[in-house]
């Protein structure tokens, strides 16, 4: 059961339905269940620092080095990766307003990345896989909201699905293309991709040649630039503890499933193991954040190696069943684990969950949300930034009792931030962010542990109250603070988009041109 390879038997070359279309369908559901959530989008919390960036560039004209205002007025050197900033300023500058852009982004990145999943398994290991995958994407729908939230990090695992094409194939333009989209767009994610190509190349799934000949040389002079800027400042960064890592959750079934597809894997040649490497190129990122190896980019490996399972289980019974096409056992099998039970390790306590796979919450079957599954633009955050906009001065800086979310408000209100929503990277030097700041933004929820008490604030820098709605009070010191500086451009905007166009275009012209077969 375990050596067959993936079979494009008669029987499904001659049937009415073939799986690629089964996998088209099952996509595309997906992607219409996943946008009727539109209202609720974008989803808590990333957003709204991408947004505030995004918003930046534009006032800058281009990329820029110094964050001028996160911890205004000292600012803090700009360590994330642009690429998705770039494509929000994109959107802002073609005249999208920032509610529409932040939902089309959060739209978007879950779709694509599942079509990601489903093209990659197609053309690296065959149709029923590739079925068998599109369905298991649909198991955890937590790994949704974090991705869904996280959005840069959707697209370094695009990026990444296809460097895997790539060095599979030999594809040297593509692999060096991908390689060099991948370190500006996410801080973490190129780390998963050096520890996956290091286990593939002991593994045998990809060739030492294409690594340390042509790839080697054109992924690093591409990004030569973006170590030169981030390498002096990497004693400045540091890993924050997130929420994320209080509860862990996963899918025996898929698990299990899984399991078997690792001996799948390893009774295969070549390019099978890239699956396996790919869970292990997941373990520096689970070190940090062990909750995303199982509800967040690290599904990515448990889905490829689950549809290994299901296709090697679905051989063996269709075997015993040879009137039954294949397709019918892989969705069966598949059902049987996207109508199973989770487990969620919370604070000691184990909890099984049911329904809880992304179907029953895409149709709102299931008794509870996931995570960070929130709500964070609303008609009453648009009237705050409305009323900040009104009542503060141009490049007034202001202060916020919740990061996240008055950094959301200063975004949308145009207005710089003595608080920092990026918490991985902190200010150029020690500075009083109340003495700074023209005002404050208080949100009426409960005490957060970094926030200091607020009678506090008022009696030591003289607040007064400017604005009083149903979200927040908006309060205004007694000195009236200073004025951050304008971003200052390195890269010019038309620069930095025509090299990212040329190396997305490079790279899909390498991914498209004649195929080949992977070197040996």
């Amino acid at each position: 059961m375990m050596t067959a390879e993936p079979s494009k038997s008669p029987a499904l070359r001659s049937g009415a339905i073939r799986p690629d279309l089964l996998s088209v369908i099952v996509v595309a559901a997906y992607t219409i269940l996943w946008c009727a959530r539109w209202p609720a989008f974008p989803i808590f919390i990333d957003v709204a620092y991408h947004l505030s960036i995004a918003k930046q560039m534009l006032l800058a004209g281009g990329w820029f080095s110094w964050e001028a205002w996160e911890f205004a007025p000292v600012g803090r050197p700009h360590l994330y990766p642009p690429v998705l900033h770039f494509m929000l300023a994109g959107l802002l500058g073609l005249g999208g307003s920032p509610e529409l852009v932040m939902k089309l982004a959060t739209a978007l990145v879950i779709p694509a990345l599942i079509g990601s999943i489903g093209a990659v398994t197609r053309r690296l290991f065959g149709e029923e896989e590739a079925l068998a995958a599109v369905l298991m994407a649909g198991v955890s729908f937590a790994a949704w909201i974090q991705i869904g939230g996280a959005i840069a990090s959707g697209i370094a695992l695009i990026e990444l699905l296809w460097l895997m094409v790539a060095w599979a194939e030999g594809r040297a333009f593509a692999a060096a293309c991908l390689t060099g989209l991948l370190f500006y767009t996410h801080l973490g994610m190129p780390l998963v991709a050096l520890v996956t190509l290091f286990a593939a190349l002991v593994c045998r799934a990809v060739s030492w040649r294409w690594v340390l000949k042509p790839w080697l040389l054109g992924a690093g002079l591409l990004i030569l630039p973006w170590l030169l800027h981030v390498i002096p400042h990497l004693g400045e960064l540091r890993v924050q503890p997130r929420f994320e890592n209080a509860s862990v959750e996963f899918f025996p079934l898929q698990i299990f499933l899984g399991l078997i597809g690792i001996v799948v894997a390893f009774s295969r040649s070549g390019k099978w193991r890239l699956s396996v490497a790919l869970l292990i190129g997941a373990l520096p990122l689970a070190a940090q954040f062990p909750a995303r190896l199982l509800q967040g980019e690290g599904v990515v490996a448990w889905i490829f190696l689950a549809a290994f399972g299901i296709q090697s289980i679905s051989s063996a019974a269709q075997r015993h069943t040879p009137g039954l096409p294949r397709w019918i056992w892989i969705i069966l099998i598949s059902s049987a684990v996207l109508v199973s039970p989770s487990l969620q390790l919370e604070a000691g306590n184990l909890r099984v969950l049911w329904p809880d796979t992304a179907p029953f919450h895409l149709l709102d079957l299931a008794p509870e949300p996931k995570g960070s599954d929130l709500q964070v633009y609303s008609k009453d955050m648009e009237a705050l930034s409305g009323q900040l906009a009104q009542v503060s001065p141009p490049q007034a800086i202001l202060w916020s009792n919740a990061a996240y979310a008055g950094g959301l408000a200063g975004a949308l209100a145009n207005r710089p931030m003595a608080s920092a929503m990026f918490y991985e990277v902190g200010p150029g030097q020690p500075f009083d962010p109340f003495l700074a700041s023209w005002g404050l933004i208080w949100f009426k929820i409960a005490d957060l542990p970094d926030a200091p008490p607020l009678q506090g604030l008022i009696d030591k820098y003289g607040l007064s109250v400017v604005a009083d709605g149903p979200l927040a009070v908006i309060f205004k010191t007694s000195s009236g603070g200073l004025l951050a500086e304008r971003p200052k451009a390195v890269v010019p905007w038309r620069l930095a988009g025509m090299v990212l166009c040329l190396a997305i275009g490079m790279a899909g012209w390498d991914l498209r041109r004649g195929r080949r077969r992977a070197p040996a």
